[in-house]
């Protein structure tokens, strides 16, 4: 078990070679984004593919100053469910997943669950290419 960190986060993007899945809540998104939000922009530059699934936002509003450049990459994609998700992950280069164990907690907060045992990573996979044909663009 890990404890999500910079440290952690700063890794995973600078190996990034390929792709980027994740589905999580729009709350820790922001908190990903402001703790770590450099590393992906690096990652997005290199020609990295980072989509996310999450619920909306409260307030209906995805658009915030700190997240306009990103959100607005053609390697970077949002798509939206209605409620919010019950398992958060990622999934790096289809080779590594990292699974939250306590998603209720704060990102700085939450134990991770890494692998990349095949089997694992596959069942990640399967469960988000569903996910993200049935979530919503805004």
């Amino acid at each position: 078990m890990k404890k999500y960190n910079k440290r952690i986060r700063k890794e995973e993007c600078e190996t990034l070679q390929s792709s980027l899945k994740v589905v999580t809540s729009w709350k820790r998104f922001c908190q990903v984004v402001f703790v770590s939000g450099k590393y992906m922009s690096e990652a997005i530059e290199r020609g990295v593919k980072i989509r996310y699934i999450m619920n909306l936002p409260e307030n209906g509003n995805v658009k915030s100053n700190s997240l306009r450049y990103i959100m607005g990459h053609p390697n970077f994609e949002i798509r939206y469910v209605k409620s919010l998700p019950q398992t958060f992950f990622s999934l790096c280069d289809e080779k590594e997943t990292y699974i939250v164990t306590t998603p209720e907690k704060d990102l700085l907060d939450s134990p991770l669950l890494w692998s990349s045992n095949k089997s694992l990573v596959s069942l990640i996979q399967n469960s988000f290419e569903p996910l993200w044909k049935t979530a919503k663009k805004t």
